[in-house]
């Protein structure tokens, strides 16, 4: 309760405060382009130069290359989904099991080459065995690209000690959000342009949780997702107020 009433003394202090100050300028619109948007493009690059390397491999191949339509529907599917992704930096750092999957779905491209290099490829056992492969790399890269880790309920207290920050949490997706990490015991910051909207969704979720939710756990900072200037100024606010959020949750659109 007591930081609660420190952050509403900040926002009253921050309202009272000149709009023209120093720290309220807003800043370009224009913005450099950060280093993890350009290791995304370098990583796409990266991943488009091995998979053409791979294919004029196949295509010069000295026995003659195989380009089998199920091993190049895994690997386009498994490359095409990575590069897709690094558009959203999505992969800002590549983890193990997806460097493993990328591996394995340019192994499979290549394996029917090589195993016609060696003359197994006509052997109908060995090619229901490496269609059965690219069929796991799809399956696998769908559950570890696509789908993502399966939700796990937040045990009642488990998030207890937490901050998060989540932006446009006065309904939808947002606000289930918010609804989900109170019930496990965290402080969640509403981020939201309208400030009515907000402190409606709070009461809502106070009486929704029964009991399990406190008031003073939701506090709202007013952000205009729009406007640098308006993020500026929710940055100053959080910093006054002494919070510091394990987790900032980008939910409201631009």
């Amino acid at each position: 309760m007591e930081r609660k009433h420190e952050v509403e003394n900040v926002l009253v202090n921050a309202s009272s405060s000149e709009s023209d100050s120093e720290d309220a300028k807003k800043v370009p619109f224009r913005v450099p382009t950060s280093e993890v948007v350009i290791r995304g493009h370098v990583q796409s690059a990266v991943a488009v130069l091995l998979v053409a390397a791979a294919l004029v491999a196949i295509g010069f191949a000295p026995k003659g290359g195989v380009f089998d339509p199920i091993a190049c529907i895994a690997c386009g599917y498994i490359f095409g989904i990575f590069c897709f992704q690094n558009t959203f930096v999505e992969w800002p750092a590549v983890p193990c099991h997806i460097l493993l999957l990328l591996a394995s779905a340019l192994a499979a491209l290549l394996a029917p080459t090589g195993l016609q290099h060696v003359s197994l490829w006509a052997i109908w056992g060995v090619k229901c065995i490496a269609w059965a492969v690219d069929v796991a790399i799809v399956i696998s890269g769908y559950r570890f690209m696509v789908r993502g880790p399966a939700y796990a309920h937040l045990g009642v207290g488990s998030l207890e000690g937490k901050t998060f920050v989540i932006t446009g949490c006065n309904t939808g997706i947002g606000y289930e959000t918010a609804k989900t990490l109170a019930d496990a015991g965290a402080t969640v910051v509403f981020a939201c342009r309208s400030e009515d909207k907000a402190l409606a969704a709070m009461k809502k979720i106070v009486e929704e949780c029964a009991g399990q939710v406190q008031e003073e756990q939701l506090v709202f900072v007013p952000l205009d997702t729009s406007s640098f200037e308006s993020v500026r100024r929710f940055a100053g606010l959080l910093e006054k107020t002494g919070v510091k959020p394990q987790t900032l949750i980008l939910n409201a659109g631009v």
